[in-house]
């Protein structure tokens, strides 16, 4: 079975973000995304996650680096190379079911996941809601108590990916199972100036704001590779605000983002070779928002 491309756009970002799953990746590129994203997602471990907002289709567009980075409806993002085969275990790091996900790669066979689910798109009219319904036609039933994400298709300028999406209530398109935001109906997405005051009311007592703190890190540190994390600030943050500090301390000690650096050349074969990760990384180190 052949690679398979996945876009991460939260804490898939940084080696440091990767974790257990750091081993599959066998390449990576900076990208440029279309879209939305957002803290969006409640998590068992009192955080919120990050999600793409408000889809207009099924398909996410994306760009390898090197297109306009002005575009104000671009973000970035990092696609990720991995194997097909062991991808289950990323599957299961985004709370998809993994009985699922094998079936979706048994159906998709030698043309592999993205295509298929690209083939689902297109026949579905690209209706985000059509395509989650055919989604779960060929995926099969799910044996979690709700869904957390759902596999979407990505068009690039290159091959196809797979990004996973987080569905709103009532939008999963399996009436059998509903979105883990069901169970938090007071949250609603927010960027990094509300994150903390957001997700204390949206958690409702269950919010962690270490444990927040921690993730906001993995996802931050994308900056490390000149990937653009300016749509998550917001209207600004206060000086006593947890992500101020961070910011604050990085500019301070330039070790933290130069081994994260290091950190994903060393994890990443094809960006072992300082000179492959400059070609592909050109804005690393970026200047911090």
């Amino acid at each position: 079975m052949s690679g398979l491309w996945v876009l991460g756009y939260g804490s898939l970002m940084s080696a440091h973000g990767l974790g257990p799953q750091a081993p599959l990746v066998r390449d990576a590129w900076p990208a440029r995304v279309g879209g939305r994203r957002a803290f969006a997602k409640p998590t068992s471990r009192g955080t919120v996650a990050m999600d793409l907002v408000e889809l207009p289709r099924a398909t996410v567009g994306a760009t390898r680096a090197g297109g306009d980075p002005d575009r104000g409806d671009r973000f970035g993002g990092l696609l990720l190379l991995v194997d097909a085969a062991a991808s289950h275990a990323l599957a299961r790091r985004e709370a998809y079911p993994e009985a699922a996900w094998r079936r979706l790669l048994e159906a998709a066979g030698a043309r592999g996941l993205a295509a298929l689910l690209l083939d689902l798109a297109r026949g579905t009219g690209d209706d985000v809601l059509a395509y989650r319904r055919a989604l779960r036609e060929v995926a099969g039933p799910c044996d979690l108590e709700a869904y957390h994400y759902l596999p979407h298709p990505v068009v690039t300028d290159a091959e196809p990916a797979v990004v996973f999406v987080s569905p709103a209530c009532g939008e999963t398109g399996d009436p059998a199972c509903d979105s883990v935001k069901a169970s938090t109906p007071a949250l609603r997405p927010c960027r990094l100036d509300r994150l903390y005051a957001d997700g204390a009311r949206g958690l409702a007592g269950r919010f962690d704001a270490a444990a927040q703190a921690s993730y906001v890190d993995k996802c931050l540190r994308a900056v490390a590779h000149g990937l653009d994390v300016s749509d998550l600030m917001g209207d600004g943050l206060t000086l006593d605000d947890p992500t101020a500090s961070l910011l604050a301390a990085w500019r301070a000690d330039a070790a933290v983002l130069e081994g994260e650096r290091a950190a994903l050349r060393a994890l990443v074969p094809a960006l072992r070779d300082p000179a492959a990760y400059a070609r592909r990384f050109p804005s690393a180190p970026a200047v911090l928002v």
